[in-house]
């Protein structure tokens, strides 16, 4: 275990300095070390502290997180807990989808179908291929880019050789065509429906850049009728040891509990990377992904590879987000009811906007939890927001009750 954590260390300073992150190579060690086909990403943390532990020089101080001012949202503030969502509810449909190319799939899989069933004949031209046809097939691009010097793969087969073949011929090849799509899609849609569910913060490097961001506030805080938490994530920094053993969970469950909820917690959270292209998976990989009996797609370890370094890549569009995520695999999180305990907030900010039920709510629940309670508003000549004193909140709110709107 020595030498994984020494080579991590190795591998993530090469990266440093270049576009890379070190997230990939920690997810490819992490999938190293499975033993089992079946094995998941936390089944193999569990069993490897120092894995767990190699990444406390890579956990930000602190993280924030924006909430819509839901009573839902204000209750889980209130004991300590966070919602992890699945990326099917997301308001990016690209955000965790593997990116795939389906045409060379098809391409690749009609030409392995005219070789197995002998579809190439010279000599009967109606009802097969000929081998110039088959080789204008080969030589053709899936690439849906411009190209002045190679033929687009759909153009060749379907307008230059489908459209000469007779009728019977043409239903053979375009129901396999639609029979692979079929399963290619499904595949891909089984991927996208695997239980893995996703929290998600963003990290700025100060104050100053936060209260800059108002967009934010706009996209995941109800235009700033919401709040915002920011989490003290110091303490995934220290070391994880398991004192507690899985045989020992019956009698200390609340703390055998906490250390694998802090150990998944740190193990799950990484930052965002983002890129004009999306994490792709390779035809060939897609060909081998077999479908269970119980309909679920079977996990392996390229698959599960793929997944994760999937979840960790945006568009560039979204880089403003500045965005960390806690990944954690389906059943974890069914455990608790997709609320896993959170106990690391440090402040919570009141929107611009926020109504004064949910004002009142939220300074009670600060003083309960002995957290710092802020409000913010709009600076009065600059794009950003700036503190207001709760001070003054309570002192207007008192005065407010002495006016009476019925005396003129």
């Amino acid at each position: 275990m020595i030498k994984i954590y020494k080579s991590l260390k190795g591998v993530n300073m090469c990266y440093t300095s270049k576009r890379r992150k070190w997230e990939k190579s920690y997810i490819d060690k992490v999938f190293k070390n499975q033993d089992k086909p079946d094995e998941k990403y936390f089944d193999i943390l569990f069993h490897n502290e120092e894995l767990i532990n190699a990444k406390s020089e890579y956990i930000p101080e602190s993280l924030y997180k924006y909430y819509s001012p839901t009573s839902d949202n204000i209750l889980d503030i209130e004991n300590k807990r966070i919602w992890f969502s699945h990326p099917n509810n997301f308001n990016d449909p690209f955000d965790c989808l593997t990116g795939h190319d389906y045409l060379k799939y098809e391409k690749e899989s009609l030409l392995n179908y005219i070789d197995k069933e002998n579809l190439v004949d010279n000599t009967n031209i109606n009802d097969s291929f000929t081998k110039s046809e088959i080789n204008k097939i080969i030589n053709s691009t899936t690439s849906l880019e411009n190209s002045s010097y190679v033929k687009k793969y759909y153009s060749i087969l379907k307008i230059n050789i489908l459209s000469n073949k007779s009728d019977k011929f043409q239903d053979e090849i375009r129901n396999y065509i639609e029979k692979i799509r079929r399963n290619f899609n499904l595949k891909i849609k089984k991927m996208r429906d695997i239980n893995i569910r996703v929290a998600c913060f963003s990290r700025f490097k100060n104050h100053k850049e936060f209260y800059k961001k108002i967009q934010m506030w706009s996209h995941y805080a109800d235009n700033h009728k919401g709040f915002c938490v920011e989490y003290d994530l110091s303490e995934l920094k220290q070391k994880i040891n398991f004192l507690i053993k899985d045989h020992e969970y019956y009698d200390n469950r609340d703390e055998y509990l906490n250390e694998k909820v802090k150990a998944t917690i740190k193990g799950g959270l990484f930052p965002v990377n983002y890129s004009s292209r999306r994490v792709n998976i390779p035809y060939t990989k897609v060909k081998k992904l077999k479908i269970k009996e119980n309909g679920a797609l079977e996990r392996n370890k390229t698959l599960n590879k793929k997944l994760f370094k999937t979840f960790l890549v945006k568009s560039t569009n979204w880089s403003y987000e500045n965005e960390w995520r806690i990944i954690i695999e389906g059943d974890i999180c069914d455990y608790f009811d997709n609320k896993i305990p959170f106990p690391y907030i440090k402040k919570i900010y009141l929107g611009c906007n926020m109504n004064k039920k949910n004002i009142d709510a939220l300074i009670e629940i600060g003083k309960k939890l002995n957290v710092e309670v802020v409000m913010l508003k709009m600076n009065n000549s600059k794009y950003i927001l700036e503190e207001s004193s709760i001070d003054d909140y309570k002192w207007s709110e008192e005065q407010r009750k002495f006016y009476n709107p019925f005396t003129r």
